[in-house]
């Protein structure tokens, strides 16, 4: 499968997996979302005697076309951090606005009109990414760690004299966890691989009491991509007969590994494993190649704050 046509794949899935179609802020369907692939905080999901888990586990089979050659993995975690953005009304309007100044007194509401606009109060979201790779090797296991900090930020609305009468205050939680890989051999040249993310988010008993303080510390539609050098992917779903049993061992949490890629020219060295139960070789609808989500995606220039995957290897 071409790059940009599992790219574009990927992130049908990713943003499916929010329920609310079209996704966009004008649109008068419920406000509320709830999330397919949601991972939740560990304290949260013993509290809940894990019936709402803090971990998402994929396991598929992998043949190495030559042993002595030598393979390679790569994994790709993705997942939305869910951002709030809320509207602050002015008390008093301001004649300007400079980044990192205090908020002066307001108050929340819905919406507010200014400058021919209507600013809403919305659930938005960041796209976050891990990325592992290595050598396949029996019983190689690593543990990535991975942390997103809290963001706070506050945009002006400019209403038709130039006057900055409310703010769209943008905030999120920090998450954190980690990616446990591992290769372990059954055969000459077949490898069982397992993907387990895990939220490790630390915070307070009291910021699980509402779905609202809950879901902003979940990672929220996560899937795991797959892809292979020097090695192919068996299919769960229709696995060769003689790897029927080995096939039908393999358990998977949350989620369903299935191959992508040109199904007429036998591409095996790709998994999507996706929260929404697809068939092998899904192929994206001729509606759904546009941008669907405008008013959920939340892009901003703010990396720097985030503390990227570190990899830790375990014997």
């Amino acid at each position: 499968m071409k790059p940009e046509q599992l790219s574009a794949l990927v992130e049908s899935v990713l943003y499916e997996g929010q329920i609310l179609y079209p996704y966009r802020a004008v649109s008068p369907k419920k406000l509320q979302r709830f999330a397919f692939g949601r991972v939740y905080p560990s304290a949260h999901s013993e509290a809940q005697q894990e019936s709402e888990p803090c971990v998402m586990q994929t396991q598929c089979l992998l043949r190495v076309r030559s042993p002595s050659a030598g393979a390679r993995l790569a994994v790709t975690v993705e997942f939305l951090h869910a951002v709030d953005r809320t509207i602050a009304r002015l008390a008093s309007p301001l004649p300007s606005w400079k980044p990192g100044q205090s908020i002066p007194p307001h108050r929340l509401e819905a919406q507010f009109e200014a400058g021919g606009k209507i600013h809403q109060a919305w659930r938005e979201a960041r796209e976050r990414r891990i990325e592992i790779a290595g050598a396949i090797a029996d019983r190689a296991r690593s543990l990535t760690s991975f942390s997103f900090a809290a963001m706070h930020t506050a945009e002006p609305v400019v209403d038709d004299d130039g006057r900055v009468p409310a703010l769209i205050l943008r905030a999120n939680e920090t998450i954190s966890g980690t990616v446990e890989l591992s290769c372990q051999r059954q055969g000459d040249d077949l490898f069982l691989v397992s993907v387990r993310i895990i939220n490790r988010t630390v915070a307070p008993a009291d910021s699980f009491s509402s779905d609202d303080d809950l879901v902003l510390r979940s990672l929220a539609s996560t899937h795991t991509i797959l892809h292979a050098e020097g090695a192919d992917f068996i299919s769960q779903a229709s696995p060769p007969e003689e790897l029927a049993a080995a096939a039908a061992e393999c358990f998977n949490a949350g989620t369903w590994p299935v191959l992508v890629g040109d199904e007429a020219a036998g591409e095996h060295d790709t998994m999507l494993s996706s929260p929404i139960l697809l068939s092998d070789y899904p192929q994206l609808a001729p509606e759904n190649i546009r941008e669907p989500h405008d008013g959920h995606r939340f892009a901003d220039a703010v990396d720097e704050m985030e503390t990227g995957p570190r990899e830790i290897l375990v014997p």
